[in-house]
Formats: structure tokens, C-alpha cells, sequence
């Protein structure tokens, strides 16, 4: 428990909700998103063009400690950046070292071999109490190289170049995420398993997620049925080595255009779990601009804390 500041765990999992961490897509994902079509992808596009999502996190679904949100954005015709941003709240934010954290990636858009978001740059901005920490990624596909850098206050302190298998394309969660929701990776079905390669992380290389079927266990299914709205159950198993104290298993709850509605990330604690639930979705559709708020926060999944 000593190698963690809790709120550091809590602010990881307010952005890991959005969907883990820095991925490399397993490249025959891609055909299967050719097999979606580019209309498909482009009036998905449509949807969450310029959308905010907004969000709170609660730990044992009682006590606020974080909000945040979630940006997309079209910056020209084939250039658009997401950014994801949580800070700490409430009667916990005096107690911790960790203040907020800011990712942002900037993305491409490609048509070949099928339409998708290739990430650029992933940026990660840290504010602690006594510091403050960024890093920064490059991706140079047409070199396969990946130049790192961290800095401390302003100040360089390491730079690394690294090289991408070929063939590979690096996500981090943003774009990850928003290439889920663009059936890039393929549509979407319960039952359906896709697996990434990740940068390599403590020993740790592959990653999956499950869109879970009629298989879901009683507990999830009754905690994505409490949820209005909520179509799909999505799975992923966090390893030990992630989350620094024990493996934990992320569920989010999402409607059918895939927008994250719940998530609780199980037994990464030991005294009860954490909850991120929706507060606002903001999106422009026809022109006209939306803002569908007060979602209605889930309770505490049935038995999930006491099971």
C-alpha cells in the first residue's frame, strides 16, 4: 500500500474508465474495420464531433473525491485532439499529494487500409503538491520511431527514442478509445473479444477487453440492467504490476453509441471499489447543440461491494 498514494490510484482510474493506458493495436484489427466501411465511420464521426462528456468518481459509491471530463475536438479536415481531465474534490483534496491530471492526444485522420485516428503526440500532465510532471510522446510512423521525454517544473530531465515494430501503430486510451467508439477496431458485438499490444510496462506487453455477453456474471449483469440507458458491459482484467497494489477488474457500462455511462474498478482496493459514473454529455448534432445532464448516478451494483 506504501508504494501508491491512493489519490494517484483513484486519478489513474478516473482516466483509465475512458479505457487503459498506452496501447499498440494488434494490426489485423484493422481489416476488421475496413469491413465496418468508411460511411460508417464517418457518420459515427458525425456523432461525436466536438462532444464533452462529463464525469464523477466516487469510492464505495458514497463519497465524492473526483470529477473530471472527457474532450473531443476536429481541429481542421483530417486533424483532432482528445483531452481527459480529473482533478481532486470534496474533503479529500486537502489530504493528498495529487492534485490533477491532464491527457491529451492529438490524431490524424487515415483512410488506409480503413478510416482511422492515428495518435501523433499523447501528453500527460501531472500536478502534485509540491511539483509538477509532464510527459510527452512522438509518434514518426514513416521512421517507426517514438521519441519520450519527462520534464519536472518546466526542466527536461529524459529523452528517449525508441523504435515501433513495423506494421504497428501506437494508441494511448484517448484515441483508443474514441477508435472503439468509430468501429475502427471493427464493430462492436457482445461476445466480442479484442486483445492490443501494449508498450511494454513493467514486464506487461498485451491488454484485452471483453464486450460481455449472456455470460456476465449475476452481479455485473444486474448492476448494467440498474443502469438506464446502458446496452453493452465491457471487461478489462488489470494486472498487479498496473495498478501497483493487486489486480483489479475494470467494468464499464456503455449505451449502444458506446458512451461510458458507469464504471467500477473491482478489488484494486481492499476496502470497497471505485465508481465513475456520467453527469453530462455535451455533443452537437444538425447544427443544434445538446446537453442531456443529470444522469441518474448508478448505485452500488447490487452485491459488487459486498460480494
Amino acid at each position: 500500500m506504501d508504494r501508491r498514494d491512493f489519490l494517484k490510484l483513484w486519478l489513474d482510474f478516473a482516466l483509465l474508465a475512458l479505457v487503459g493506458r498506452v496501447f499498440a493495436v494488434v494490426p489485423s484489427l484493422a481489416a476488421e474495420g475496413a469491413r465496418s466501411g468508411t460511411g460508417r465511420f464517418f457518420e459515427l464521426l458525425d456523432r461525436i464531433r466536438n462532444e464533452k462528456l462529463s464525469f464523477q468518481i466516487f469510492y464505495l459509491d458514497l463519497i465524492k473525491f473526483a470529477e473530471g471530463y472527457a474532450v473531443f475536438r476536429q481541429r481542421s479536415e483530417r486533424y483532432f485532439t482528445a483531452e481527459a481531465f480529473v482533478e481532486t474534490t470534496g474533503i479529500v483534496e486537502p489530504f493528498t499529494n495529487h492534485k490533477s491530471q491532464r491527457a491529451t492526444s492529438s490524431m490524424e485522420l487515415s483512410l488506409d487500409p480503413a478510416p482511422r485516428l492515428i495518435p501523433r503526440t499523447f501528453d500527460r500532465f501531472i500536478v502534485l503538491r509540491d511539483r509538477k510532471i509532464k510527459t510527452r510522446n512522438l509518434f514518426d510512423y514513416k521512421r517507426n520511431r517514438w521519441v519520450s521525454k519527462i520534464y519536472r517544473d518546466g526542466k527536461l530531465k529524459r529523452r528517449r527514442r525508441r523504435k515501433i515494430p513495423e506494421g504497428v501503430i501506437y494508441e494511448n486510451f484517448l484515441s483508443a478509445f474514441y477508435n472503439l467508439r468509430l468501429e475502427a477496431f471493427g464493430p462492436i458485438a457482445k461476445g466480442r473479444t479484442i486483445e492490443f499490444r501494449t508498450i511494454p510496462y513493467k514486464g506487461i506487453d498485451r491488454m484485452s477487453l471483453k464486450v460481455v455477453g449472456s455470460d456476465a456474471a449475476r452481479d455485473e449483469a444486474r448492476w448494467l440492467k440498474s443502469i438506464a440507458g446502458a446496452e453493452f458491459l465491457i471487461v478489462m482484467q488489470i494486472a498487479e504490476k498496473i495498478m501497483g497494489i493487486k489486480p483489479a477488474k475494470l467494468l464499464a457500462a456503455a449505451d449502444r453509441e458506446l458512451v461510458p455511462l458507469a464504471g467500477v474498478l473491482k478489488d484494486a482496493l481492499p476496502l470497497g471499489n471505485i465508481y465513475a459514473n456520467l453527469k453530462a454529455r455535451e455533443y452537437i448534432s444538425d447544427g443544434r447543440r445538446y446537453r442531456i445532464k443529470n444522469i441518474r448516478r448508478s448505485p452500488a451494483a447490487g452485491s459488487t461491494d459486498r460480494d
